[in-house]
């Protein structure tokens, strides 16, 4: 998992120092994005089992058993932040490819 977020955070890099005109290169790294998403929602889904399973195996009120799952799964927290900015990413990728597209 560590090396898929380590994948992301070079890809968002690069992008952020990439020209506007660059289709080639924004292609490319949208491909690399998401790809290194698909793979990170492996790893959200295992951890959501995680958490889903402590929550229902958790006696008493729901609120704890909340508060166990996310103190016990703190991935799924973190992996929740990280992919969900990292789709925003994809979609201005998408549209700067877009723009690119029209100006052509």
């Amino acid at each position: 998992m560590v090396t898929h977020l380590t994948n992301v955070t070079k890809i968002i890099d690069d992008y952020s120092k990439l020209t506007i005109n660059s289709g080639n290169e924004l292609s490319i790294l949208l491909k690399n994005l998401t790809c290194e998403l698909f793979y990170l929602e492996k790893f959200r889904s295992e951890y959501q089992e995680k958490h889903n399973s402590i929550m229902h195996n958790e006696k008493g009120a729901v609120s704890k058993a909340l508060i166990l799952a996310n103190e016990e799964v703190p991935e799924l927290y973190m992996l929740r932040r990280v992919m969900n900015a990292a789709y925003r990413v994809v979609d201005a990728l998408r549209s700067n490819i877009s723009f690119i597209k029209k100006e052509n």
